[in-house]
């Protein structure tokens, strides 16, 4: 997909490795603000295989943190989004 522009808005981000009450662990997405969380205790989730072990659920948040530093938000350039509806 093409886009107009790189991004029209762009957020910090963190990850983070999270359980939840039933023992599932998921990856967190944290919006931050010069480092600080942002966004209050709300986050995004990534669910995970049950396959994962914890050894390998650390090591895929360190990486992603080594690697991605915002999220963006960019638009479709017209004739994509319309290609998507059909």
């Amino acid at each position: 997909m093409n886009v107009t522009t790189r991004t029209v808005s762009r957020a910090e981000v963190t990850f983070a490795a999270r359980q939840d009450s039933e023992g599932r662990f998921f990856i967190g997405l944290i919006l931050t603000n010069n480092g600080r969380p942002a966004a209050g205790d709300r986050l995004f989730t990534f669910d995970l295989v049950p396959e994962l072990t914890p050894a390998k659920l650390e090591t895929l948040v360190e990486v992603l943190n080594q690697c991605i530093t915002h999220l963006g938000m960019a638009t479709p350039d017209p004739e994509d989004a319309e290609g998507e509806r059909e």
